[in-house]
């Protein structure tokens, strides 16, 4: 899909290639460490948490539209209604790999996910300011959560613990398929 963007400082409009769900993952993460960073420790954490939901789609799609043949659009809809994290989970993941082999391995990410989505809301929703220790303690559970569901959907794609080392694993992808 493609979708029109404006290009640089012209104002023309062009067209350009719309980022797949990895390539989505991959720069949100890149975006919350470099945040993280620059010490905007609780825009990182909302970063993060948008990191994880994109993660928690690709899951989603592949269970229903790749294992399942669900229509995309169908997927796409649940995809909205179920909204966030909280949603994502409990509504989808949780109730689509009950009885897989990756369920407990899905529910042991619930108190990382929970906590992460609990500071994320308190960012979003009441103007909190984050230190960097909280910042760093859901920097490592926001990373944990999405590399692990990342492990069976997306396995080649890596995540770094600093920006300069989460672009080495990008630099490192190159050519090889995800």
């Amino acid at each position: 899909r493609y979708n029109s963007v404006p290009l640089g400082r012209s104002g023309r409009m062009g067209k350009k290639r719309e980022r797949t769900d990895p390539e989505k993952v991959f720069a949100n993460w890149n975006k919350t460490l470099g945040l993280f960073e620059r010490g905007e420790y609780s825009l990182a954490i909302v970063r993060a948490a948008v990191t994880m939901e994109l993660a928690a789609n690709i899951v989603v799609r592949a269970e229903l539209v790749k294992k399942r043949n669900l229509p995309v659009d169908f997927v796409d809809s649940l995809l909205k209604w179920s909204n966030g994290l909280s949603g994502k989970f409990d509504k989808l993941i949780y109730p689509i790999l009950k009885g897989c082999p990756n369920y407990a391995s899905f529910k042991s990410l619930d108190a990382d996910w929970r906590k992460t989505n609990k500071e994320r809301n308190s960012v979003a929703h009441s103007g909190d300011f984050k230190t960097k220790s909280v910042a760093k303690d859901i920097l490592s559970r926001a990373r944990k959560v999405v590399s692990t569901m990342m492990s069976d959907y997306q396995p080649t794609l890596k995540f770094g613990k600093t920006q300069s080392e989460h672009r080495k694993h990008h630099h490192s992808q190159k050519g090889k398929k995800t």
